[in-house]
């Protein structure tokens, strides 16, 4: 199941845009009521859909596929990595822990809601955690770091420099982090936050791109900051990354590049024949 549904897409294009309902219905002709109607999923009306994908600048037959639940994408984490999922108030949100097949040694990549599950999955596997990363500083991303720092008072902590997090040591874009024969690079993918990152795993037998809330399956982050700068980040720094590379979210299910550039709205490639 996606995180966001045809009207999550089209409210986060309306907001990064800054284009409200009269504007819209300026833009496309249709009525306020209809445009309100469409953007709280009560009207999944083909016509309204695709006037409101071409006027946001979105793929009017990729949303239409999310519209009616065509699209489900396939993926699958590879050996030595394991994702670690935790509730948050409505949300479900995943953690990952990285770790080298040899020694056993572990990367803790956010926290999610609650340390107890990472804890949990680093016993059952026998791993040793030797650094915790963080994508972006959002509460439902850092909510378990207090209790890992209680468990593992010595665990290093870096975040991206420009988050504004009160732990451990800041990092630019750029920096690599190694785990035996792992690295994990790091990409600018701002927008969603100030100074968020992606950090892509090499090493193991597939690609895989630890993204937080820079793109999900289908959609992207909230644009809180920066709308035309989440896009061009995820565009230069994500999609153009092999493209079995492996996007693992901070939310929904695990995805590919060469999936988001056919299916995502915000970024495949719009059709000129799109039909109801």
């Amino acid at each position: 199941m996606l995180e966001d549904d045809f009207n999550d897409i089209l409210s986060k294009a309306a907001h990064g845009l800054s284009l409200d309902n009269a504007s819209l219905a300026t833009v496309t002709q249709l009525t306020e009521q209809r445009i309100e109607a469409a953007l709280k999923g009560k009207n999944d009306d083909p016509t309204v859909i695709l006037s409101l994908a071409s006027a946001l600048g979105l793929d009017p037959n990729a949303l239409l596929s999310i519209s009616r639940n065509d699209y489900r994408p396939v993926a699958s984490l590879p050996s030595g990595v394991e994702q670690v999922t935790t509730n948050y108030s409505f949300m479900r949100v995943h953690a990952y822990v990285v770790y080298d097949e040899n020694s056993r040694e572990a990367v803790i990549i956010d926290s999610g809601a609650s340390a107890e599950p990472i804890i949990q999955t680093l016993e059952k596997l026998a791993l040793t955690p030797v650094q915790f990363l963080l994508t972006h500083n959002h509460p439902d991303h850092v909510a378990g770091i207090d209790g890992l720092r209680e468990k593992f008072p010595a665990l290093p902590i870096a975040y991206p420099q420009g988050e504004d997090y009160q732990h451990g040591t800041p990092f630019t874009p750029g920096t690599d982090f190694h785990l035996g024969s792992i690295t994990l690079k790091t990409v600018a993918t701002r927008g969603h936050t100030p100074a968020g990152v992606t950090f892509i795993c090499e090493g193991l037998e597939k690609p895989v791109a630890f993204c937080g809330d820079a793109i999900f399956a289908g959609s992207i982050g909230g644009p809180r900051i920066d709308f035309q700068q989440s896009l061009g980040d995820v565009r230069d720094n994500l999609l153009t990354l092999p493209g079995n590379t492996v996007l693992a979210a901070g939310h929904g299910p695990l995805t590919t590049v060469d999936q988001e550039l056919s299916n995502n709205p915000f970024f495949a490639s719009a059709s000129t024949s799109a039909e109801p």
